[in-house]
């Protein structure tokens, strides 16, 4: 019997050393689905491959989340957004935030082109309590884009803004994608040169081709600037990470600007990972798509798509997570790469994930949790307010207003007006606080209830008649009755 209870008190104790492990760590993967599409077509755009393959591939990365069952997931280039992500979200027991992007002219899921409904998202582990945030627009291409609706005929780029709850203590996520394009380097423009020497036609096009490749390659700057500037409306010191497809790699000036100006860190340099690759021209296969001379029905690139193509051959980091001061270098557990082994012979996507791990023990110790963060006002409060008046117009007007406040102990208020007069004006007006309004301001609170009930009749217009032979005692009254 002794024996017994010391192998159980054991048990006990590492599932607590466990579950408390579980809850002062926080792990995060970010990986580029890849669509699997080469973005030229109207009706359809051409694909490269079958959806058989595309299910092998998707299959690959919802075993890998089984396996790992990271805390938060972001994704991108997830195609269809709406299917993919529930599907994830179901099959792997996450919460789902999705925002459908580039999709073309559609309203819900019928429109052109077919098989595009390009999108990203955020899922979390159900007790971190995912919430949406708003959709930060990083592209000036004009259109709308959206879940329900989306008419645009350009790339469009997003941040999607989340949170998420560990322990009382909010986290914001940015899910972000940005465009891809060639950067300005010596090695990049002598292969345009190349590649418009090989052609007569292209020759006569040199210099606004140049011109073109110049003017692409500094709208990643823009993107991230955009980035740049909705991440400084975030608090001061709230803990923030920011990942996903950067398309670009930590060493460009471009990306050296945006992390000077958000004072961000990379994460995968602070675990001493930073040279880590995620774009593998040598050995991921699936590369071999972007690096090809022709699309899926093998028309042959323009001549900016073929310099796209030669870039593809540098491996690299394009895939990030970046973090924010509230987080500390040695926060940072470890970061690594995930789904850069080929599954019976297939990669599952063109870019390897990251799967980066943080300790969040120090940080919950230092930030004020939710409901550290809203006030508990001391005691209850009752005020209540005669209300007495005249006016010729709407005559003795007579009533009460009632303010109570945190009766139940919950922060909530309770505040109401009841007004009559002797010639028929009535206001009745009832609002319901959790937490009160005034108390709330400034604070940090996971959800807010605010319930109004107005109405309100009261004279609008006298009405004595047409012409000159009205008189005063014919005067008639026009009342308005809003119910709100």
């Amino acid at each position: 019997m002794i024996t017994r209870k010391v192998q159980l008190k054991s048990l006990l104790l590492i599932l607590l050393a466990a579950s408390l492990c579980r809850t002062q760590s926080l792990k995060i993967v970010t990986v580029n689905l890849w669509t699997g599409l080469d973005y030229h077509g109207t009706l359809a755009i051409g694909a490269y491959e079958s959806p058989e393959v595309r299910e092998k591939r998707l299959s690959a990365v919802e075993q890998m989340l089984l396996s790992v069952h990271p805390d938060v997931v972001a994704l991108q280039e997830v195609n269809p957004a709406a299917r993919i992500a529930r599907r994830f979200a179901e099959s792997c027991d996450y919460d789902v935030v999705y925002q459908r992007v580039n999709s073309g002219l559609k309203i819900g899921s019928f429109g052109i082109p077919w098989n595009l409904n390009e999108g990203v998202a955020i899922l979390a582990r159900k007790e971190l309590m995912l919430q949406f945030v708003d959709v930060w627009s990083l592209s000036d291409s004009p259109g709308i884009i959206g879940n329900s609706c989306s008419l645009h005929s350009d790339e469009h780029d997003i941040g999607l803004v989340c949170t998420i709850n560990v322990r009382g203590v909010p986290i914001v996520l940015v899910n972000v994608h940005t465009i891809s394009v060639v950067p300005v380097d010596a090695e990049n423009s002598a292969n345009l040169g190349r590649i418009v020497e090989s052609d007569p036609e292209l020759s006569l096009r040199r210099e606004k081709l140049f011109a073109e490749y110049s003017h692409r390659a500094g709208d990643i700057r823009q993107e991230l600037i955009e980035l740049s500037d909705h991440i400084s409306t975030v608090k001061l010191g709230t803990p923030l990470i920011v990942l996903g497809d950067f398309n670009t790699t930590v060493n460009s000036v471009e990306m050296k600007e945006f992390l000077r100006a958000t004072k961000l860190f990379d994460a995968a340099a602070s675990a001493g990972e930073g040279n880590i690759v995620t774009w593998d021209a040598e050995r991921n296969t699936n590369t071999r798509f972007s690096r090809a001379s022709v699309d899926a029905r093998g028309s042959r690139l323009s001549p900016l798509e073929l310099l796209s193509a030669s870039y593809d051959d540098r491996s690299r980091r394009i895939d990030h997570v970046f973090l924010s001061r509230a987080f500390e270098d040695n926060d940072v557990k470890s970061v690594k790469t995930v789904l850069d082994t080929p599954q019976t012979g297939l990669f599952a996507s063109d870019h390897y994930g990251i799967l980066a791990e943080l300790s969040i023990g120090r940080l919950l110790s230092v930030q004020p949790t939710v409901s550290d963060s809203v006030e508990q006002v001391e005691g209850s409060t009752v005020e209540p307010f005669p209300i007495l008046s005249y006016d010729t117009d709407v005559g003795f007007g007579y009533g009460a207003k009632l303010f109570l406040l945190n009766s139940f102990g919950r922060n909530e208020s309770f505040d109401a007006v009841l007004f009559n007069s002797t010639k028929g004006e009535r206001w009745y007006r009832f609002v319901f606080s959790l937490p009160d309004f005034e108390v709330r301001q400034g604070k940090i609170y996971p959800i807010a209830v605010d319930l109004a009930v107005d109405y309100d009749k009261y004279l609008k217009n006298s009405f004595f008649g047409v012409g000159n032979g009205s008189k005063f005692e014919d005067r008639e009254y026009y009342t308005r009755e809003p119910l709100e």
